[in-house]
């Protein structure tokens, strides 16, 4: 028999948030350096600063309860989410990244966060997800649900997907999902827990696919920012108000 262990290459680096105060030493996977999000952290920024300073903007308005996070990637957002929040639900379904998000989270003594390796749909299940791009180049968190034929040239991992309606979660006040393009199907496995709870939704909706869905069900987009689009309702109207007027005083409204 021959010993020996798996690894994965890191930076290990420090990044400050001027405006919450917040300073973070993080793993970074070095395969994934090409992404914007790892580039940022290793100049020592905060990638998407005003997603951060959203959060807490969020989470301190509607009293400090539970996330869905969806799309942790190397858990970068991990702690503004856990500093703010009672529990932080978060899911990444690459193995790669599940395993630096979960390092950064022990590192970072995150207890309230609650870590799946695992992404989110309509239904529960297993689905193919792609990790490489057209140069063979590992993605981070640019990997995306494959639900067609596979591509040979393509690298794939197969992963439990949830229903977020399937999950023993309550007392939701925040919905963040970064899942490239997979958005509608995360919402549509939602759909009791938003009508329950009335969360506070962030999107990446490059395509726009989720304004019907969430206009049936009450919500309105109140702005956009170069990462996201925030949706709530009208409770929620005025918090919302104050985020965008801040967004616009930090120039991260999109126009």
């Amino acid at each position: 028999m021959t010993k020996g262990a798996f690894s994965y290459e890191f930076d290990d680096v420090k990044a400050s948030h001027d405006a919450l105060g917040y300073a973070v030493d993080l793993y970074l996977p070095e395969r994934a350096a090409h992404r914007v999000a790892v580039r940022e952290f290793a100049e020592g920024r905060y990638y998407e600063p005003f997603t951060h300073l959203a959060f807490k903007m969020i989470l301190d308005g509607k009293g400090g309860r539970n996330v869905i996070h969806a799309g942790a990637f190397f858990g970068d957002m991990l702690h503004t989410l856990s500093k703010s929040a009672a529990t932080v639900y978060a899911f990444e379904p690459v193995l790669e990244n599940f395993v630096f998000a979960k390092k950064n989270a022990e590192r970072l003594g995150l207890g309230n966060v609650v870590l799946m390796n695992a992404g989110l749909g309509e239904e529960n299940g297993l689905l193919p997800i792609r990790t490489t791009d057209k140069q063979g180049r590992f993605i981070g968190g640019g990997s995306t649900f494959n639900t067609g034929a596979r591509n040979e040239q393509h690298v794939y991992e197969t992963v439990p997907v949830f229903r977020i309606d399937s999950l023993p979660v309550q007392d939701v006040a925040l919905i963040e999902l970064d899942v490239e393009g997979f958005e509608l199907p995360a919402l549509k496995g939602a759909r009791a827990t938003i009508e329950r709870d009335r969360p506070v939704i962030l999107i990446e909706d490059n395509k726009d696919n989720c304004a019907d869905y969430l206009g049936s069900l009450g919500y309105a987009r109140s702005f956009s920012t170069k990462g996201l689009s925030f949706w709530g309702v009208a409770d929620d109207a005025a918090l919302l108000a104050g985020l965008k007027a801040r967004a616009g005083e930090l120039g991260a409204l999109e126009s």
